[in-house]
């Protein structure tokens, strides 16, 4: 008896185990697709911002807004990791005092510029640049941008604008079908017997336009 509840707690604790491991990718593209803030420095203005990034949209606050789906590339730029030589000589002259790890935290420099070219709800191309001091925060920034945006660094994409076109003849087309709409409503209305309306409202939805389905921009 003692062996088979041995046994019985062992296989409970294993499918336990299984079922935790599985929930571990979902749990962690969950927490992908969150919401993240970010630290850098907004250009061309070339000051110190705090922007929020999710799978919707940038928001640069002062409802500077760019929406992902509108993203059609991003790239990165800048002079990346290099040594800082004015640091790196400080630290040899005084190494033989303050212990070398102490400097060596300051013998680098980060710069790390993203361009993200979109599409704004005018249907014209816009570039946002953002400037990263730090390679912490410019990595995690450049997985999560590919994550998003379903881009890869300096691909591209035309959905974007396929997609304001047809917005853009969806809407046109809606607002002839008001017109329409309208002129039909004046045409029968002129001729309709105020005695007999429903033959009136017949008239008029013979002539109803069909209206599309204006898609998401």
């Amino acid at each position: 008896m003692k062996t088979r509840t041995s046994l019985s707690a062992l296989s409970n604790t294993s499918l336990l185990a299984l079922f935790a491991a599985s929930l571990c990718p979902v749990l962690i593209n969950t927490a992908s697709a969150e919401d993240q803030i970010f630290d850098a420095i907004c250009l061309p203005e070339k000051k110190k911002c705090s922007f929020k990034v999710s799978p919707e949209r940038f928001d640069f606050g002062n409802n500077q807004i760019i929406l992902v789906r509108r993203v059609t590339s991003w790239g990165k730029a800048g002079k990346g990791t290099r040594p800082d030589l004015g640091m790196a000589a400080l630290s040899a002259a005084i190494t033989p005092v303050m212990p070398l790890a102490v400097f060596g935290l300051f013998k680098s420099k980060h710069e790390y510029i993203f361009d993200i070219d979109y599409v704004d709800s005018q249907g014209t191309q816009q570039k946002k640049s953002i400037k990263f001091l730090n390679k912490k925060s410019q990595d995690r920034f450049s997985d999560y941008l590919g994550t998003i945006t379903g881009l890869a660094e300096n691909s591209a994409t035309g959905k974007p604008l396929q997609l304001f076109r047809q917005y853009k003849v969806a809407k046109e087309s809606n607002l002839y079908g008001v017109e329409l709409v309208k002129y039909s409503i004046y045409k029968y209305s002129a001729s309709c017997d105020i005695n007999v309306p429903y033959s009136c409202l017949a008239g008029i939805q013979s002539n109803w336009p069909t209206f599309v389905n204006v898609p998401e921009f």
